[in-house]
């Protein structure tokens, strides 16, 4: 299960519940993020 974490500074996700925590920041000109939605197939798109 995948937890993704939108928060000031980034958009913060773990795999492994918080064992490891990623940044998935690549791209976005914004540093605040109140939500977080995935395309239910393709994963990699984030909204």
């Amino acid at each position: 299960m995948k937890l993704f974490s939108p928060i000031y500074g980034g958009i913060f996700y773990t795999v492994n519940g918080g064992t490891n925590i990623y940044q998935r920041n690549e791209g976005y000109n914004v540093g605040q993020f109140y939500s977080v939605a995935l395309h239910p197939k393709l994963q990699t798109n984030m909204f």
